[in-house]
């Protein structure tokens, strides 16, 4: 069976930062790793995105990403536009 190539984006520029950090780390503990394959995309304060391997295969998009740019739907616009599916969160 093959995994699934879950990208966990999280952090970001709010002031939420931290809380984001420790919703990923739930999520990951979380997730089943027999069927999935995380991999963490940090985006710093300062705005820069952190990619552990560039080019590497995304099946999904979970975005844990609270406050503004997180929750206002400027992430899942971006995802649209590339084409990557994403979890959509309420």
């Amino acid at each position: 069976m093959t995994k699934l190539n879950v990208a966990i984006l999280f952090g970001g520029k709010s002031a939420e930062h931290e809380v984001s950090l420790r919703s990923a780390r739930n999520v990951v503990d979380a997730m089943d790793k027999k069927k999935y394959h995380p991999i963490l995309i940090k985006i710093k304060k300062t705005g820069p995105w952190f990619f552990p391997r560039p080019r590497q295969k995304i099946d999904v998009v979970f975005p844990i990403l609270h406050g503004p740019f997180g929750e206002d739907g400027a992430v899942q616009g971006l995802l649209k536009l590339a084409g990557l599916p994403f979890v959509a969160t309420a």
